[in-house]
């Protein structure tokens, strides 16, 4: 691990540990990214008057995974970013 500058090696492995543990503890929320794509085919279902709360329900749970999904990626991203800053 080649570091540049004067970054100390411990702001490398402090970010290394950082980037680790938000990939351990966001992995469930980062499996619900598939619920991104449930807001598509949830359409279906809110064509029918008789089928709304069936429609309101699966949307509410698509977007709600997809939104959990999009801040772990986004925390994950930034852990990323200070690898590289702190590292490269």
């Amino acid at each position: 691990m080649a570091l540049i500058g004067d970054q100390s090696a411990f702001t490398c492995i402090e970010s290394l540990l950082s980037l680790g543990d938000c990939l351990l503890t966001t992995s469930e929320a980062i499996d619900l990214c598939p619920l991104c794509a449930q807001v598509v085919t949830c359409i279906p279902a809110c064509v029918d008057i008789f089928t709304v709360p069936v429609c309101l329900a699966c949307e509410a749970t698509g977007l709600g995974g997809c939104i959990v999904c999009l801040i772990a990626a986004y925390v994950c991203y930034d852990a990323a970013l200070a690898v590289r800053n702190n590292c490269l």
